[in-house]
């Protein structure tokens, strides 16, 4: 059942608004398939090996080490693989000015010392995977226009007129520095999700989503 429904005959269309629409790739079901094949495996194995004599079954068992411990030399190989990991790009400051997509094709270094880079840019695909609906287009996909771009492309949004703001990242947490002379509504271009907060000057503040789905603050004058 778990490898059918990992493929394309599974009538999914009919069971999107249920449960079961929440699964956002099918072929994830593999590894529970895998396990039941791999327990049944042992199984009927175990069954075969049961009798035989004991030299057999010594030889049987070197075997099957064998044969696992070559399939996990070559994952192990393929990942540490070290001209793979020596050509791997230091991920440097993007001097265009723009949000710009990483190469899939590419591997990317990422350290203490640069982290804070990895907000200048974005990912081919699934940048907007999780984003609310308020944030993506009609056509629900991610694009590099409209409202979502402009919020990969950081702009916030200060009583409705744009200006293009700069973040900085720390894990799970992101600061940014805007000066206000008067009262207004800042909309940052962060996606706002149920656990999100906010806070200014220090202080933890209250917070509305935006048309775009973003986090949107009332703030006074000098803050």
């Amino acid at each position: 059942m778990l490898l059918l429904m990992s493929t394309s005959f599974f009538p999914w269309e009919s069971v999107k608004e249920t449960f079961l629409g929440n699964i956002q790739f099918p072929y994830r079901l593999h590894s529970y398939a895998s396990l039941m094949i791999a327990a049944t495996t042992s199984f009927i194995l175990q069954q075969i090996v049961k009798g035989k004599d004991k030299r057999t079954r010594f030889l049987m068992y070197v075997g099957f080490l064998i044969i696992c411990g070559i399939n996990y030399v070559g994952v192990i190989q393929t990942i540490n693989n070290k001209e793979r990991i020596n050509s791997a790009q230091y991920l440097r400051p993007n001097k265009n000015g723009n949000v710009q997509p990483l190469q899939p094709s590419n591997l990317y270094k990422v350290d203490k010392n640069n982290f804070h880079n990895i907000f200048q840019y974005s990912v081919t695909f699934g940048e907007s995977d999780y984003y609310p609906k308020k944030a993506v287009n009609r056509y629900g996909v991610p694009e590099y226009v409209g409202k979502e771009g402009r919020i990969w492309q950081k702009m916030a949004l200060i009583n409705n007129k744009r200006k293009s703001v700069q973040p900085i990242g720390t894990p799970n947490n992101l600061t940014y520095f805007i000066k206000n002379n008067q009262v207004a509504t800042i909309d940052l271009p962060v996606v706002a999700y149920s656990k999100t907060y906010v806070y200014i000057n220090g202080r933890r503040s209250n917070y509305s989503f935006s048309k775009r789905g973003t986090v949107s603050v009332r703030v006074n004058s000098g803050n």
